[in-house]
C-alpha cells in the first residue's frame, strides 16, 4: 500500500508476518518472516538497561553551560544556582553550583567542603539534603520536553557526599511535576513525594559517585524535575569528619 501500513499486535507473542514487494508490472514478491512481540516487563523494554540509547531531557546536568562563573557558596539572597541557568532552587533556600573555573570555595575538585572531581565535565551542583528539622535544600529544572503519557522513562543522578558533612542519609529521590514546584519559604516539602527514589542504601560514599536510578511511566506533561529528601524521618548515619560536623551535604550531577 502507498504510504505504509500500520498493525497494532493484540499481544506479546512470536507472530508471522508477510511483506509482498510489487512494483505496478505484474511482478510481485511476498516474504514471510517472524517478528516478537516483548510484554512490557521485559528487561529489553526497561529504558534504565540501555540509558545510553536515550536523549537525555535534562538540560545542563553536568554543570557544563554557565553565563558567570559561581564566586562563592550561595545565601538568601545571593542565588549563584542561576548562573547555572536553567536550574534553581523551588524554595527560599540556596543550593550551589560548583565549577572548576573557581578556584576557591566553590571549585571543582577542591572547594569548601572538601574534595571530589566531577562525575563528567568540570561541575556539579550541592544541596543540603538535610540540615535541621526545618531547613532543606533542592534543586528544580525544566526538561527539554514534556513527556508522553504512558511512556516508559529512565530517571537518574549521581550523588557524592561532600567530605565535611556529618550526617548520610538513604532516602533521595526525584519528583517529576507538570508544573514547577515554587515557594518562598525554607521550609521542607513534604507535599511532594517522589516518584523515584534511592534503593542503593545509606548514601555515605565521600569518594564515588552513587547512581540513584529508576524507571518512571509518565502520566502525561510532566516538565519540571525536583532532587529531594521525601520525608521529615532522618533515616541515615553520623559520618567520621573534620571538627566542626557540617550537615548532610549531597553533591548532585544529573548526567
Amino acid at each position: 500500500l502507498k504510504g505504509g501500513f500500520e498493525y497494532v499486535f493484540p499481544a506479546a507473542g512470536i507472530y508471522d508476518v508477510a511483506l509482498t514487494i510489487n512494483n505496478f508490472g505484474n511482478c510481485a514478491k511476498t516474504e514471510v518472516f517472524q517478528i516478537e512481540i516483548l510484554p512490557a516487563n521485559h528487561p529489553l523494554c526497561d529504558p534504565c538497561n540501555n540509558p545510553d540509547a536515550l536523549d537525555n531531557l535534562t538540560p545542563n546536568g553536568s554543570a557544563e553551560m554557565y553565563w558567570v562563573c559561581p564566586p562563592d557558596v550561595s545565601s538568601p539572597g545571593l542565588d549563584y544556582l542561576a548562573y547555572a541557568d536553567p536550574w534553581y532552587s523551588p524554595t527560599g533556600a540556596s543550593p550551589d553550583f560548583y565549577h572548576s573555573c573557581n578556584d576557591a570555595n566553590v571549585g571543582v575538585p577542591n572547594n569548601i567542603f572538601g574534595n571530589q572531581s566531577a562525575q563528567q565535565g568540570l561541575g556539579y551542583y550541592g544541596l543540603y539534603a538535610y540540615r535541621n528539622s526545618d531547613y532543606r535544600e533542592y534543586l528544580s529544572v525544566h526538561l527539554n520536553e514534556p513527556l508522553t503519557s504512558g511512556a516508559d522513562y529512565c530517571v537518574s543522578f549521581y550523588t557524592s557526599l561532600a567530605d565535611f558533612s556529618g550526617k548520610a542519609i538513604e532516602n533521595l529521590g526525584v519528583h517529576l511535576s507538570q508544573n514547577p514546584i515554587s515557594t518562598v519559604s525554607q521550609a521542607p516539602l513534604f507535599l511532594f513525594p517522589p516518584q523515584v527514589t534511592n534503593t542503593t542504601g545509606i548514601l555515605d560514599d565521600k569518594f564515588n559517585w552513587t547512581m540513584v536510578q529508576g524507571k518512571y511511566t509518565a502520566n502525561g506533561n510532566e516538565q519540571y524535575i525536583t532532587i529531594l529528601k521525601p520525608t521529615s524521618k532522618l533515616t541515615g548515619k553520623t559520618c567520621p569528619a573534620p571538627a566542626p560536623l557540617m550537615p548532610m551535604l549531597i553533591i548532585i550531577s544529573t548526567t
